[in-house]
């Protein structure tokens, strides 16, 4: 969890994974070919992420219509990958080929504490998308989001996030000669880091995971109470058309909000079981099926910074339909390019708090 810039070419090149790994014609698996790999797959995150996350952030920004409060924290979202894949996966390209770090010492303090920082802006505007859901399907009749509450929560989430987890490890930020290079890395004590990681796991996997599992059955849970009642109710069948389509409407969304956070999660949460391993059970990582494991789960570790793009394509008809229209330099069918004021709601920020689309 903690950000070494150097942590995958230490474990790639790590005794057990390198001594007792085999490649396919019986020798050891090589360095240069395990390098020649990390660079493709680093290059690869960087140019799918900032294309697809830059995407996300115009499109759900850009279009008047559809900046809904869950919307902006998508962009969020999208904007922490962003930096992720602009600035941090490249400088995993870069190690592969220096194996220390070349930018400097004040970069070093800049960059060392901001990936997990980014990673728990993710976790945390995940889980007030679910606390909004929650609020728009319990409690409909509650005082919706504007636009400036939202801009608020946003920026107390990089506050808070950056105040969690980034500036607890600037304290411990090390930039030292190691051989004939640099090296930048958080400097944990050990004994200062067992509590550290328990508070990782803690306050940035298990309970925001538990906030949103809990949220989202609570919301599927009230929407079929709802169908259930609406199945067996006395409203004209019109009124009944008309709920039971509103309904869908919410529970699309919230199907694909469900599927954004659990791919997160999928490939946040194996990281963490990894450095509870190390801390907790030493004994279990001296193997060659724990470096895999270890490998393994920091390359997932970074896919998730390209899920997002993907998922809402492919779910979502409303960033869909954005995506060719910017793509092709064409107008939406019945609404308006980006920057655009004709045909949008008139409302004096043109903020959309409509709970059943994107």
């Amino acid at each position: 969890m903690a950000f070494n810039i150097s942590n995958i070419t230490d474990e790639i090149n790590s005794t057990v994974f390198s001594n007792n790994t085999s490649s396919p014609t019986g020798g050891p698996l090589s360095r240069e070919l395990i390098k020649l790999i990390a660079t493709i797959f680093f290059s690869i995150i960087s140019a799918l992420g900032v294309t697809g996350n830059l995407l996300v952030v115009i499109i759900l920004i850009g279009w008047r219509d559809m900046r809904t409060p869950c919307n902006y924290l998508i962009a969020n979202i999208s904007a922490a990958d962003l930096i992720v894949t602009l600035i941090l996966s490249p400088l995993r390209v870069v190690e592969q080929y220096t194996r220390g770090w070349i930018f400097g010492e004040v970069l070093c303090y800049v960059f060392a504490p901001l990936q997990d920082a980014l990673v728990s802006v993710s976790v945390y505007t995940f889980v007030v998308i679910a606390l909004e859901r929650y609020r728009a399907i319990i409690n409909p009749f509650k005082p919706k989001l504007s636009k400036s509450k939202v801009l608020i929560i946003i920026g107390l989430i990089w506050v808070g996030c950056y105040a969690g987890t980034g500036l607890p490890l600037a304290f411990f930020v090390t930039y030292t000669r190691r051989m004939k290079t640099y090296v930048c890395y958080a400097a944990i004590p050990r004994d200062h880091f067992y509590l550290f990681a328990l508070y990782l796991v803690i306050m940035f996997i298990a309970l925001p995971l538990i906030l949103q599992v809990v949220c989202y059955a609570c919301v599927i849970h009230t929407l079929d109470k709802k169908d259930f009642i609406d199945r067996h109710g006395n409203e004209a069948l019109a009124q009944r058309r008309v709920a039971r389509q509103r309904r869908d409407k919410k529970r699309r969304l919230v199907k694909t909000l469900v599927v954004l956070m659990a791919v997160f999660h999928v490939c946040y949460v194996p990281r963490g079981v990894i450095l509870l391993i190390t801390e907790f059970a030493p004994f279990l990582t001296r193997s060659v099926a724990f470096a895999f494991a270890d490998i393994s789960t920091m390359l997932l570790y970074y896919v998730k910074h390209i899920m997002n793009p993907i998922i809402l394509c492919g779910m979502s008809s409303d960033f869909r339909e954005c995506f060719f229209a910017l793509c092709c330099c064409r107008r939406r069918n019945g609404n308006t390019n980006i920057g655009s004021d004709s045909g949008i709601k008139t409302s004096r920020d043109r903020f959309s708090s409509d709970d059943t689309r994107f």
